[in-house]
């Protein structure tokens, strides 16, 4: 079922392209980052794990980081910027917590954006907030009912005014993930509408998306492999159904198959960082490499593999975990590969951007930053989001590229 992934070779170092082929559009490049105050109001340094954007607003998180040689009260913030034509960031303003009720360091550790209204999620909360008078305003709060069920950091899907949220059962740490599915009204009110079960064993969910009133799944360690679940909403959001589970045509014990996800018009893109992984250095090259990412194509009710995409059949500078991180923006297809080849410190990560051409992906260009670059990405129709969490000094934490000529 492999296709052959067409080469076309394009090299991008980080923000400056060294040639372009014909009709590809110059990228335009955002950066986001911590500000002063944010390091005087929320001590210690933090360092950024989620960032979105939708139209001409994002929103950045940027989370306390917990240390005995910290101060444990410091809370997390999320930056709010806008993007210019000039290729510029501003930042506008920033969501902050009106009251702490319970564990708050990391509010902002998982952000989601629709029609105006944000969720910020934190251990103890999922909040939401909608913007009143130039300032964001919290609507709406969930606490998290740790008798029974927490929340689990890390992603969140939102969209149509349906919201997605990974939950654990605290009464029984070996069931499966659960995810809650809240509808979130006009004003900001969150109400739980369904519960899903995902998979048959306790495996940690690594990625969400949710278009088109169709919920992916991404679950990495289900069945060794890993495995996709596609849920599609029924006559409201309350009813969910399971329609299919994806695996790659090959499964690879431990490749980590669904530990990125993206969807976008009947076409699924999906990562598996560590199939094809060395243990010890290649001979040749003496680099580590591994990962590869997998297209699925929606035909009526049925889903297939359509291509397998493998950076070292390509031409590349070898990579390393390629697809941790995937995202389809427009026509292009973007896959992450946040991690050392050589076990370097001083080496660089990549997000290797693809364009179609007909049925087939075409190499495009890449971007690179240091290591943990491409660690996750975001995207909508015009945007990609490369983020890179850790150190905030003297960095940016996220990368927001427009591939849209017309801008904005």
């Amino acid at each position: 079922m492999n296709r052959a992934i067409t080469l076309l070779l394009l090299s991008c170092l980080f923000f400056t392209c060294l040639a372009a082929p014909a009709q590809t559009i110059t990228p335009r490049l955002f950066g986001m980052g911590a500000s002063a105050e944010d390091y005087t109001v929320n001590p210690p340094p933090a360092g950024v794990v989620a960032a979105v954007v939708q139209g001409r607003d994002g929103l950045l998180g940027i989370v306390g980081y917990a240390s005995p040689l910290y101060d444990y009260a410091s809370v997390g913030r999320v930056g709010v910027f806008r993007f210019e034509s000039d290729g510029s960031s501003v930042r506008t303003g920033s969501i902050d917590m009106t009251d702490r009720i319970g564990d708050e360091l990391y509010f902002g550790s998982a952000l989601a954006l629709d029609a105006g209204t944000a969720v910020v999620m934190s251990p103890s909360a999922i909040r939401v907030y909608q913007k009143e008078n130039g300032a964001w305003v919290e609507r709406s709060r969930t606490v998290s009912d740790s008798a029974n069920f927490a929340f689990v950091p890390g992603p969140l899907a939102f969209k149509d005014g349906v919201l997605a949220v990974p939950m654990r059962d605290n009464r029984d740490q070996t069931a499966p993930l659960r995810l809650f599915l809240y509808k979130i009204a006009k004003r900001g009110a969150a109400q739980h509408v369904a519960t899903i079960r995902v998979g048959a064993e306790s495996c940690s969910l690594s990625s969400l998306t949710l278009r088109q009133h169709t919920l992916v799944v991404g679950v990495p360690c289900d069945g060794g492999a890993g495995a996709v679940y596609i849920y599609e909403e029924g006559k409201d959001a309350s009813k969910w159904k399971l329609a299919s589970r994806l695996v790659p045509d090959e499964p690879k014990p431990g490749s980590n198959f669904g530990n990125s996800v993206d969807l976008r018009k009947g076409t699924l893109v999906v990562g598996a960082p560590f199939e094809a992984q060395d243990v010890q250095p290649d001979a040749e090259s003496g680099y580590f490499t591994s990962g590869v990412g997998y297209v699925f194509k929606r035909r009526g009710e049925h889903w297939a593999q359509s291509l397998r995409v493998d950076p070292s059949l390509i031409g590349l500078v070898p990579r390393n975990w390629f697809g941790w991180s995937v995202a389809i923006t427009g026509t292009r297809v973007a896959f992450g590969a946040p991690q050392s080849t050589t076990g370097r410190s001083e080496d660089f990560a990549y997000a290797d951007v693809f364009s179609w051409q007909g049925d087939e992906l075409v190499y495009d260009q890449s971007f690179r930053g240091n290591l943990s670059y491409s660690d996750y990405m975001h995207s909508t129709k015009r945007w990609l989001v490369i983020g890179q969490p850790g150190d905030p000094y003297g960095s940016e934490f996220a990368t927001v590229v427009s591939f849209d000529e017309d801008f904005p």
